[in-house]
């Protein structure tokens, strides 16, 4: 029997024996174990109206490794900066993020003015994570990640197969999400697999450890979601086989739960996972190798930034593949308890989200460079286009901002040195310094 999970094949033949792993089947799961598991991923949504990928479509737009767009083209090129504040209604604080491309992140408050930067010489900032006292760690894709402190100079440097993400967990340890290709005959007997790792670094960059998402995968209760893609040929005219990379799992987002929401299911340490290659949301514990939760097929389509909200929900910026959403559900009993979506709003190969304390929600719409805020009730109150623009209207793309109350980054004393906006430090242009981020233009 084969069934068909939002672009994923399950076979739930003969379990094989415990720990051999086998792509196509569950490790140490009966037929009637594997057909219950999928019975509880997939929930209660018909399939026959959830927006899901076709079978076909996740072999040859998905699984072939590809490198990110860094913009999109915006017919209102000329919209910059924040568009729209709602004094009474958006949660005031500060703005943190980076813009595809520039070796920087910067920090700016409710009305584009800006308070502080980072910035060295190098490769484009994929996705940065600001500490309490002004201290920045940096990842660079495929490249390295490293720390500075608030005047931009480096505490530590480590060179590293690194992409979309890291968290730092209450000790200070740093979990990263890492990749190498491999050769991995089980799951394609010709083309090389993008295997996704866990490593693990001590807060002074040291590597620590590394841990293997696909063989924690293949072991587990949702090893019947893994692409099944051994028979696939993707190879294209004049191409090796050995020279086509498979993007197997595309892990894009680890957050490590400190603690701070009581639960079994939250407790310290837990990583949650976001797999995009399986719509998929995960909480795994990286010390034992063992799934404790997951959802998303039939749900979630191409997924990012799944977050722990306080109450133990989690909130998910769900991709989609023609207008985007955001969900939050319980994982305690499976019901989505919130979205937002306005019909509009689309983002495919990136997205971020975050909760606010008065019960806003802050959405990056990271392909178009936009980020907005919505109330629970779906008003928007808040809205901001990023600066850099090229010549020929592109956008550049944001990966993700977040917001802090100011009390939570005691290091900010005032503006930062100098009064021209990020993007035009950065890009070295011309003209008169500008005290704001914001345009003349608002909605």
């Amino acid at each position: 029997m084969t069934l068909v999970l939002a672009g994923c094949r399950v076979e739930p033949e003969e379990a094989p024996a415990a720990g051999s792993g086998s792509a196509a089947g569950l490790d140490g799961l009966t037929r009637s174990a594997a057909e219950t598991t999928v019975r509880q991923v997939v929930g209660d949504v018909d399939p026959r109206t959830a927006e899901v990928q076709p079978t076909a479509a996740l072999p040859r737009q998905q699984l072939r490794a590809m490198a990110y767009t860094a913009g999109t083209f915006d017919p209102d090129a000329e919209l910059e900066g924040v568009l729209l504040h709602d004094h009474e209604r958006a949660w005031p604080g500060l703005n943190f993020f980076t813009s595809r491309d520039l070796p920087a992140a910067f920090l700016m408050d409710m009305d584009g003015r800006m308070v502080h930067r980072w910035r060295r010489r190098g490769g484009g900032w994929q996705h940065a994570e600001l500490l309490p006292d002004g201290q920045v760690i940096v990842l660079v894709r495929d490249q390295a990640i490293f720390q500075v402190d608030a005047a931009s100079e480096i505490v530590w440097h480590t060179p590293l197969r690194a992409h979309h993400d890291h968290s730092r967990s209450s000790d200070g340890r740093i979990f990263v999400l890492t990749n190498r290709l491999e050769e991995i005959p089980e799951i394609h007997p010709r083309h090389k697999i993008l295997a996704d790792y866990v490593t693990v670094l001590s807060a002074q960059g040291e590597v620590l450890e590394e841990i293997g998402l696909i063989p924690l995968l293949r072991r587990s209760p949702i090893a019947a979601l893994l692409p099944y893609v051994a028979d696939l040929d993707l190879t294209r005219e004049g191409e090796a086989p050995e020279d086509v990379e498979i993007d197997y799992l595309h892990a894009n987002h680890i957050e490590i739960f400190d603690g701070s929401v009581p639960g079994e299911l939250y407790r310290s340490g837990l990583a949650l996972l976001s797999l995009r290659q399986i719509n998929t949301i995960a909480i795994v514990d990286l010390e034992t190798a063992e799934v404790l939760w997951f959802w998303g097929p039939f749900n979630l389509v191409r997924q990012h930034h799944p977050t722990l909200l306080p109450d133990g929900n989690l909130l998910v910026f769900n991709n989609r593949l023609k207008t985007s959403q955001i969900v939050e559900v319980d994982p305690r009993t499976f019901d989505v308890e919130w979205t937002y979506e306005d019909g509009e709003f689309f983002s495919l190969l990136r997205g971020s989200n975050q909760r606010l304390s008065n019960g806003n929600t802050l959405i990056t719409e990271s392909d178009t460079g936009y980020v907005f805020e919505v109330t629970a009730e779906g008003d928007e109150v808040w809205r901001f286009a990023n600066l850099q623009v090229d010549d020929k209207g592109v956008r550049s793309a944001i990966w993700r901002m977040v917001r802090f109350a100011p009390e939570e980054l005691p290091f900010v004393t005032g503006p930062d040195a100098g009064s021209r906006t990020p993007v035009e430090a950065d890009q070295g242009q011309g003209g008169e310094p500008r005290d704001e981020l914001a345009g003349s233009t608002s909605r």
